[in-house]
């Protein structure tokens, strides 16, 4: 558990999830750049230290067995987030995968997330109860979230009261905030992170 909580001085607190190739060192130096800002850092790891190779190797992965459904693991993560900063509510941040869950969470457990950020992913269903500032960071090209879901997602919360932001990277491709893919685009994330700090900052205000 040690290595995966970063803890720094202050309330402010994340959730990172990673994609479907895990607990990556691509995600985990985004985590520590986070961290590096100030910035209490849960890393999730819904695959037990596992990590893909290739898209077969990660779609086996996140089908594996598991002890717990993986949105009981990430409860247990923000918990364990709230109790090493005192904050009462956290951010989500996912990517790919992990963007999923993190709207997840932003539906169905509205008392834990202040603010929920997703890069390269679109989940629909029901945003009535969600209670966050939301931040959606998309890809230029990206063949896994269609321009079809990402519109139908950000429709659904502009009926809530949650304020939205929405950032394109028009150059960009999916994975382009992971260090270790290479689709990773450095310009686009600085921009991503700086505007992803701002959010988690304004939320833990």
């Amino acid at each position: 558990m040690s290595d995966r909580l970063l803890a720094a001085n202050g309330q402010a607190a994340l959730l990172l999830i990673h994609p479907w190739w895990g607990l990556s060192v691509g995600t985990r130096a985004l985590g520590e750049r986070f961290h590096a800002a100030g910035i209490t850092v849960m890393l999730a790891d819904l695959f037990g230290g596992r990590i893909a190779g290739n898209e077969q190797e990660a779609r086996a992965l996140r089908a594996a067995k598991r002890a717990q459904p993986m949105y009981r693991d990430l409860l247990d993560d923000i918990a364990t987030l709230k109790a090493a900063t005192g904050a009462a509510r956290v951010g989500v941040l996912g990517l790919s995968m992990g963007g999923h869950w993190a709207i997840w969470l932003a539906q169905n457990a509205p008392a834990e997330v202040a603010a929920c950020i997703t890069c390269y992913a679109a989940r629909g269903g029901n945003f009535a109860a969600a209670d966050c500032a939301f931040q959606a960071h998309f890809a230029g090209t990206d063949p896994f979230v269609s321009m079809g879901a990402r519109r139908g997602m950000l429709a659904a919360i502009r009926k809530t009261d949650c304020p939205v932001e929405v950032f394109d990277y028009p150059a960009t491709s999916h994975w382009f905030a992971e260090s270790d893919r290479p689709e990773y685009d450095p310009d686009a994330t600085k921009a991503a992170f700086e505007r992803s700090l701002r959010c988690l900052t304004a939320a833990s205000a």
